[in-house]
């Protein structure tokens, strides 16, 4: 196919989201374009030498690394800390992705097997691994997972919202496991990634853009 005779493979669908992890084709690089058209393709978050961000996200990653515990919070009341074991804990790996992603983002997951503490949502943002219906859920307000050794024990907030998610979760965990389960979170590393649309407007595509910035978390579930 053309993959494998192409020097260079250049994907601008999600599509290669979904092939991160699988053998890809050629010889020649691959690589995954999050920008979301032209005067994207024209901004910092594209235009900033690719080598630099990629040097910024090695030296924070270096940094992570040494870490033996976390906490993350926010103005919300989300408030949630977990230890880390960088022997035995195998998301602290490289992850072997079988394609580059441009712009550099997002630094490696930490574990949330020891994860305790409140998670204050109203985004439910789809992960690029699996597809299912609905693709991300989007709520009025936010509710409150309350989490226990990394798995969510209780849903606090506006009853029909609290039933909308645990709904989803099961639907989602019913195809691929513990619906309750948060296995990983991890943050971004380019401040200057953006979307030109609001969260609600359209999760999937701005939870597959922000994932890579630095004032958003991203806790991976179901």
């Amino acid at each position: 196919g053309a993959m494998e005779r192409a020097d260079h493979t250049i994907f601008f669908t999600r599509i290669a989201d979904f092939m991160r992890f699988v053998s890809l084709p050629g010889g020649g690089t691959k690589t995954m374009c999050y920008a979301l058209g032209l005067d994207y393709l024209g901004s910092e978050a594209c235009t900033t030498p690719y080598a630099l961000t990629v040097e910024v996200l090695a030296k924070l990653q270096a940094e992570l690394d040494l870490a033996s515990s976390w906490r993350v919070t926010c103005p919300l009341g989300t408030d949630v800390s977990g230890r880390c074991d960088p022997i035995k804990d195998g998301l602290r790996e490289k992850p072997k992705f079988t394609l580059q992603l441009f712009p550099v983002g997002a630094f490696r997951p930490f574990s949330c097997g020891q994860m305790n503490g409140r998670l204050v949502t109203e985004w439910l943002p789809p992960i690029f691994t699996h597809r299912y219906e609905p693709f991300g859920l989007v709520l009025d307000k936010p509710i409150t997972l309350n989490v226990e050794q990394g798995r969510i024990c209780d849903i606090e907030g506006d009853p029909t919202l609290v039933a909308k998610v645990r709904d989803h979760y099961e639907k989602i965990g019913s195809q691929f496991g513990d619906p309750y389960l948060i296995t990983s979170w991890h943050g971004g590393s380019n401040p200057k990634i953006f979307a030109p649309f609001a969260a609600r407007d359209d999760i999937e595509r701005w939870g597959g853009t922000m994932h890579a910035h630095t004032r958003y978390t991203h806790f991976h579930s179901c």
